[in-house]
């Protein structure tokens, strides 16, 4: 009789293979995100925005996304238990906070409105919940979020800005032990001021915004979704984004220059005989 293995491989890939069954699409279209928009690289996010690519995440990450997600609800009540007011949902719609700009390009979700902060009591704040492993979690207790983690300080200021507060409130967990990160943040208004200058670069580009680095083995581009497509390696997705016709309107929407036509949603994912990339 063959001997049992100790690790059931098999049975773990069905795992993740299940979670990646669940998430795959053949493309994801959305607006420009506030968690992307500390990224340095404007033409990374223009990329994205526009789906020049779809690196669908492995279904481990898949299930690890979704611990992240579940842990939130559980941190919110810490929170209320804790005597804080927290409003984690947008009272009038019910639903988590949407924030846009002018454009309706740019959406900022965060994960509430807190008020009860000791040390500011009255001051609401806007909250914003992470998890991190432990090396995360060593950098922001040695440097705080801006320096370890700029893209969440972005993210915040995005938040803050189209919510018109102050402060925030930055909560990281520490996933091996359940220690908290916790830190007020004060609003910085060159950090702003520098996430309107990135809208108005990526809003106005009708061509790829130049490269971050001048060679392709910049370290700067090693990890990024899109440097297949960004030098040629790859060519990018057929849909109406990344086609030379399309521009953007107000309210989230875009319109085919060349057939000089509105492109609902799943217009833009399908594209046309007419698709010309740039």
């Amino acid at each position: 009789m063959a001997a049992i293995p100790r690790h059931h491989d098999a049975l773990e890939e069905l795992i993740y293979q299940a979670y990646e069954k669940r998430e795959s699409k053949v493309i994801r279209l959305t607006r420009i995100g506030a968690s992307g928009i500390g990224e340095e690289c404007v033409r990374s996010i223009w990329y994205d925005w526009r789906g020049f690519h779809n690196d669908t995440p492995s279904g481990r990450m898949l299930r690890l996304f979704k611990t992240g997600h579940l842990q939130e609800d559980r941190i919110v009540q810490d929170l209320k238990d804790a005597g804080l007011e927290v409003w984690d949902r947008d009272p009038d719609t019910g639903e988590q906070w949407v924030y846009t700009d002018v454009s309706g390009h740019f959406v900022c979700k965060p994960d509430g409105i807190v008020r009860g902060v000791p040390g500011a009591e009255k001051t609401p704040h806007l909250l914003e919940i992470k998890t991190s492993n432990v090396n995360g979690f060593k950098e922001l207790e040695k440097r705080g979020v801006k320096e370890a983690k700029p893209a969440h300080y972005y993210q915040m200021h995005a938040g803050m800005w189209l919510a018109g507060l102050n402060r925030a409130l930055y909560v990281a967990l520490r996933k091996d032990d359940e220690k908290y990160y916790i830190e007020r943040v004060e609003r910085d208004e060159s950090c702003i001021e520098d996430i309107q200058h990135k809208l108005e670069q990526l809003t106005m580009s009708m061509s790829p915004p130049p490269r971050i680095a001048e060679k392709e083995g910049d370290w700067r581009c090693k990890f990024c979704d899109g440097q297949d497509v960004c030098w040629g390696k790859a060519q990018p997705l057929v849909n109406c984004r990344t086609c030379q016709h399309a521009s953007i309107k107000d309210g989230n929407s875009w319109y085919c220059d060349q057939q000089k036509i509105e492109l609902p949603y799943g217009a833009q994912l399908k594209g046309c005989d007419l698709w010309m990339t740039f």
